[in-house]
């Protein structure tokens, strides 16, 4: 199946208003973004079709730097190393828990500004970042409670400037940067489409 053929309505009413007309859809079960040939960037709702994880994909949209805003997995990357017989990821510093962290930060205050926020989800996003994120090991902590300690410290410290209102915003300029960059695609000249 492709991702436009899993293009649908966002079936969460909450959600739903944020991907309406725009260059941003909703694709069902997606997990994370991608971006079709026309600029259109596709954002899912997971394996699992939950709104926290859509939540967690829009929220990243905000929080990466505009030029990445409409690339396939928001232009992210592991330094990697070849070992034995394949890539392992190799990360230096903790950049990606703590981009995480900001984007847990916009998550929950778009879920709670919508009234589907709860305590366990946000502690099951947390910890979903020891699964993810090959920098665990490198947050400055000696175990693990600490390590999830040290989470919940910098998304309650983001969250105050990673507000609603701010995600609001940025969602908005966001979706016009990515229509005029889908016009101007449109409009080159087929030997200078990228």
């Amino acid at each position: 199946m492709t991702i436009k053929e899993q293009v649908t309505h966002c079936p969460y009413p909450e959600l739903a208003p944020f991907f309406e007309g725009h260059a941003i859809k909703f694709s069902t079960g997606l997990n994370g973004n991608r971006v079709g040939s026309d600029g259109t960037v596709y954002i899912g709702d997971g394996t699992f079709h939950s709104k926290s994880m859509l939540a967690h994909e829009m929220a990243h949209f905000v929080e990466i730097d505009q030029r990445r805003c409409g690339m396939y997995g928001w232009g992210l990357r592991v330094p990697e190393k070849f070992v034995f017989d394949r890539f392992c990821a190799v990360p230096q510093t903790t950049q990606m828990a703590e981009r995480e962290t900001r984007v847990i930060a916009f998550q929950t205050n778009l879920l709670e500004k919508l009234g589907l926020f709860t305590e366990e989800g946000l502690v099951t996003t947390i910890r979903a970042v020891e699964g993810f994120s090959p920098d665990w090991w490198l947050i400055p902590a000696k175990s693990d409670k600490g390590r999830l300690q040290w989470l919940r410290r910098q998304v309650n410290k983001y969250r105050k400037v990673n507000t609603f209102e701010l995600f609001e915003a940025e969602w908005w300029r966001r979706s016009e940067v990515l229509k005029a960059r889908m016009k101007r695609k449109l409009r080159a000249p087929e030997s200078l489409a990228v």
